[in-house]
């Protein structure tokens, strides 16, 4: 359905509150003439969840988690439109002997984890035929760039649906 791709990170945000409000900083720029779009709002939100969630979890509940949305258009596919949604934190990054492993399955550096996490967000960016990369530079930080294909809301349609 047509979502705000706003509404989407403020109910993803909204779960992690008590660490915002405890030494986690974040800080958004959303593109707002880009702002809706057509996905799955609640499978996306989880995605967001989970990224956000190794997020502060990497940042140890002391650092500060960047959030953009843009629209960006893929050269390499005869400029097909993506939203482009980039969250990155000033953690410690991801070790480079990890950076291959981190979508499969079961794979977790967490003593708690499952390993799941990054492999079903993932499925659910390639299940909306998009694509997440993830890059880091060990010791400073990571950054996450999902890409939604985007396309213009037929004006006939009302504004926004909701979840």
């Amino acid at each position: 359905q047509w979502i705000s791709i706003k509404k989407i990170l403020d109910n993803a945000l909204q779960k992690f509150s008590y660490y915002t409000a405890d030494g986690i900083t974040v800080k958004t720029d959303i593109d707002e003439e880009h702002d809706l779009i057509w996905v799955d709002g609640a499978l996306l939100e989880m995605v967001l969840q989970i990224i956000i969630e190794n997020a502060i979890d990497s940042t140890q509940n002391q650092g500060t988690i960047f959030i953009s949305t843009s629209m960006v258009e893929i050269f390499e596919e005869n400029f097909k439109p993506y939203l482009e949604i980039e969250i990155i934190d000033n953690g410690p990054g991801i070790p480079k002997e990890y950076i291959d492993q981190i979508f499969d399955p079961f794979f977790t550096t967490k003593d708690n984890g499952t390993g799941m996490g990054l492999t079903l967000a993932k499925k659910i960016i390639e299940d909306h035929h998009g694509k997440i990369e993830i890059s880091s530079d060990p010791g400073h930080a990571t950054q996450v760039k999902i890409l939604i294909p985007y396309k213009e809301k037929p004006t006939n349609q009302s504004k926004e649906s909701s979840n």
